[in-house]
């Protein structure tokens, strides 16, 4: 593998982990604002059941609306990757912020399910843009062995934002009408964008890359205690992603990397959207079906942050391979011993073996997401991180569409044996792409003095 591919977080692992408080205060504004990303991203679903009650029509005519949410997300993250390595890290995530929450206003002007989709579709590209490149900001802010941790809790910070929606629609819904939603979450972007415009800095590794502002990314530098990177010099006053210019093997670093994402998330759609509805076909009550959703996502929650905390002391490649080996096992496990009919369950002792199962395959799926993210940032240069991220982004959110809508047909058509069997051979897939991608050489790699040397 070259060596530009290779994992800083594996040379890394035997550095001391240094926090300071510009670290501190980059993280908090980053993970402030892609919660409020994940509020604004879940909230027609949250709201959804109460205009279609206010306009007296069915909640399937808002489907389409629904969909277009995530496909406005999936390409603002592919042109958000690229704008962060265009026009800067900083720039465009405070311009998608300001996006999407200008577009989240604009949904009090809607009067059909139609306009609704058009402006979720314009709203997604703002969403989608924030998550690859403040993860590309984490990634060239924080000490090489502190990324992995923080990288991880900016993936935390979605979930957040999404049961966030859940608690203040339950709350305001009631009381304001679900308009009130739109109102507080249309105007709070503004507020965050406008405190980060003045407390969050520039990568100091894109500013390098600008030779009127190389003097002050090297004070920047020295402030955040980060390691010297290569920077490429560039012509001009603005640097340009330069995918064209990666060597061979970290051109087929980027496309494992991107097939992994689109394989992993392919089969953690397919149970997020579909385990509760497997359930409940086999005579679960919903109470059960609910709760098992939740353990999955609770316990990974707590994976998330776990994950980030190995790969602190192991690197990302080798904790990202334990994970894979972890989700693939947890899949046959569901496959062959999760109960999918309420008869096969008996007593106390055969729901602790349910719930254990789904908890595991949770904090497998997402352990294996968070060191994916973590991977991929450290393994590309500066000069593209943003659009490799942006490309990847993409890819998981175009195979989450793709599995909410093939689940239920793959399940109707050919049962649940060829649907676990599905995901089984997506996330055997992604280990393979994740091992091409430059994981694998992390097994060679014997110490960090080794990696030093």
């Amino acid at each position: 593998m070259h060596a530009g591919s290779r994992d800083q977080s594996e040379t890394a692992a035997g550095e001391p982990l240094r926090l300071t408080r510009p670290h501190v205060v980059i993280l908090a504004l980053i993970i402030l604002l892609l919660t409020v990303d994940g509020v604004d991203m879940q909230i027609l679903s949250v709201t959804v059941s109460s205009i279609a009650a206010d306009w007296d029509l069915p909640i399937s005519a808002f489907s389409a609306a629904m969909a277009m949410g995530h496909l406005g997300a999936a390409i603002g993250a592919t042109f958000g990757g690229l704008l962060a390595d265009r026009i800067g890290r900083r720039i465009t995530i405070l311009g998608g912020v300001v996006w999407f929450g200008l577009f989240t206003l604009a949904m009090l002007l809607a009067r059909t399910p139609e306009q609704i989709a058009i402006v979720r579709l314009i709203a997604g590209l703002g969403l989608g843009s924030c998550l690859p490149t403040a993860i590309t900001l984490v990634a060239e802010t924080m000490p090489l062995r502190a990324r992995p941790l923080g990288i991880a809790l900016c993936i935390l910070a979605n979930p957040l934002g999404i049961a966030t929606a859940g608690l203040f629609s339950a709350t305001m819904m009631p009381a304001y009408g679900w308009q009130s939603m739109y109102i507080v979450f249309g105007c709070i972007p503004f507020a965050v964008a406008l405190i980060a415009f003045f407390a969050l800095p520039e990568s100091p590794y894109y500013l390098s890359r600008i030779p009127a502002k190389r003097e002050a990314a090297e004070r920047l530098r020295i402030r955040l205690n980060l390691p010297e990177e290569p920077a490429r010099p560039i012509r001009g006053a603005q640097p340009k992603s330069t995918l064209k210019t990666l060597p061979g093997t970290q051109k087929m670093s980027m496309l494992a990397i991107v097939g992994a994402f689109f394989c992993t998330y392919l089969a953690l759609t397919l149970v997020l959207s579909w385990l509760p509805s497997l359930l409940t076909r086999g005579g679960f009550s919903i109470a059960i079906a609910g709760s098992a959703l939740s353990v999955f996502s609770l316990v990974g929650a707590c994976s998330t942050v776990l994950t980030g905390a190995l790969m602190t002391w192991f690197g990302t490649g080798r904790i990202g391979l334990a994970f894979f080996v972890g989700v693939i096992c947890a899949v046959i496990a569901v496959t062959l011993a999760l109960p999918t009919s309420a008869d096969q369950i008996a007593g106390l002792a055969g729901y602790i073996r349910f719930f254990a199962i789904i908890a595991v395959a949770g904090f497998m799926f997402n352990g294996t997401m968070t060191a994916l993210f973590a991977h991929a940032s450290a393994i590309f240069p500066p000069s593209v991180r943003g659009t490799a991220l942006g490309f990847a982004t993409m890819a998981g959110r175009t195979g989450a569409i793709i599995g909410s809508f093939i689940g239920a047909q793959v399940m109707l058509m050919f049962g649940t044996t060829i649907f676990f069997g599905m995901m089984t051979g997506m996330v055997s897939l992604g280990f393979a792409l994740f091992l091409l991608s430059g994981a694998g050489a992390c097994l060679r790699v014997q110490s960090p003095a080794v990696s030093n040397a």
